[in-house]
């Protein structure tokens, strides 16, 4: 079954929309993605498990990757934090 990205906004907080904006920048590492956001390394470490449960997220040996199968999230996140 494939996402629908209306259901996005529903599925995903700010701070998810934060996170995955800083890994689609190319922030790999859950420490860069803290020093960016501001969020705190625990609650980024649980997202990222989530992220890769929906297939949301890749982990490389780099680090993190928004998946290529989900590459739809990456307008979405770009217009959801224009807003924000």
């Amino acid at each position: 079954m494939e996402m629908n990205p209306e259901y996005l906004s529903v599925l995903l907080s700010t701070e998810d929309i934060q996170i995955l904006k800083a890994i689609n920048r190319g922030l790999s590492d859950v420490q860069s993605i803290h020093l960016l956001t501001g969020i705190p390394v625990p609650c980024i470490e649980r997202r990222l498990h989530a992220y890769i449960a929906f297939n949301f997220v890749g982990e490389t040996e780099n680090g993190f990757v928004l998946n290529e199968d989900n590459k739809f999230l990456t307008p979405y996140i770009s217009a959801k934090m224009a807003r924000a």
